[in-house]
């Protein structure tokens, strides 16, 4: 039972921070868009290709997590 209770905390915890990376991101935002020139329509796709990198990082590793290093 104990380990559930492992796999439900660190499972929220990574979804916190998801999600205030993800406010930190579209906070700079205009800062970036204005670096690079882009217009809000890219600037939304800039956005979108961070969060669908970062979900992608975060399950691959998860998965090689769980392949390899758990007996």
């Amino acid at each position: 039972m104990q380990y559930n209770w492992t796999a439900l905390t660190v499972t929220t915890i990574g979804i916190l921070m998801v999600g205030l990376d993800t406010r930190i991101v579209i906070i700079g935002l205009p800062q970036v868009s204005a670096q690079l020139g882009a217009n809000i329509e890219q600037a939304i796709w800039i956005t979108q290709a961070y969060v669908l990198t970062h979900t992608l990082t975060l399950s691959i590793i998860g998965a090689f997590w769980a392949i390899f290093l758990v007996e």
